[in-house]
């Protein structure tokens, strides 16, 4: 974990390196159906509002982080062991090829940017792909004539860490810079890991 929260630090600038004073970090987590564990490493003062309950146990996990500002934010949906009731285990080029094909249907239409540029992505413990995009009704607007809720750049994509697999959607009101940065840092740092079953009785001999 000291890696990932390194890591964060240094997706933020390294402005540990230039004097300034180390921002403070919060690492969090959220169980996935008890298949799995999803954690994440944020910078403090962030909103977390953890996933509904499912009593049937059959459902994905999904969460919701915002900075204290509204903006970034981030939409995350966690499944286990794939995709799907059915289990779909992508890999890495058919992963990247269904975020293309999933903005090109349904963002790129409403959108500043009408070509698709898919960005590979990679952390620590997890790998996937991500597209971003400019609202074309939010394009000219500042930040504070946007409704609240929305965002004038939308950044869609997949991840996968350990046996843990999800989609997230972030909100950001520029395709770079602090705010993007800041989104971006949380999702490479999404480390996945695998609840241990209890073995059940010994078999009689």
């Amino acid at each position: 974990m000291r890696l990932i929260v390194l890591s964060l630090l240094v997706l933020l600038g390294g402005r540990t390196a230039f004097g300034a004073a180390t921002p403070s970090v919060t690492t969090n987590s959220v169980l996935v159906q008890n298949h799995g564990t999803l954690s994440w490493v944020v910078l403090a003062g962030w909103e977390y509002t953890p996933p509904r309950a499912d009593p049937s146990g059959a459902m994905p996990a999904t969460f919701r982080l915002r900075s204290p500002a509204g903006q970034p934010s981030l939409i995350v949906t966690v499944f286990w062991d794939g995709f799907g009731p059915k289990k779909f285990s992508p890999s890495d080029k058919e992963m990247a090829d269904l975020v293309k094909k999933n903005a090109e249907e349904k963002y790129a239409p409403s959108s500043v940017e009408k070509e698709v540029h898919l960005t590979p992505l990679a952390g620590a413990r997890m790998r996937g792909n991500f597209i971003s995009f400019t609202d074309s009704q939010f394009a000219d607007k500042e930040p504070k004539d946007i409704p609240a809720g929305e965002a004038r750049n939308a950044t869609i994509g997949m991840f996968r860490s350990g046996n843990l697999w999800g989609n997230f959607t972030m909100l950001t009101n520029a395709k770079e810079g602090e705010q993007f940065d800041q989104a971006l840092a949380v999702v490479k740092s999404f480390s996945g890991i695998p609840v241990e079953k209890e073995s059940g009785p010994a078999s009689p001999k």
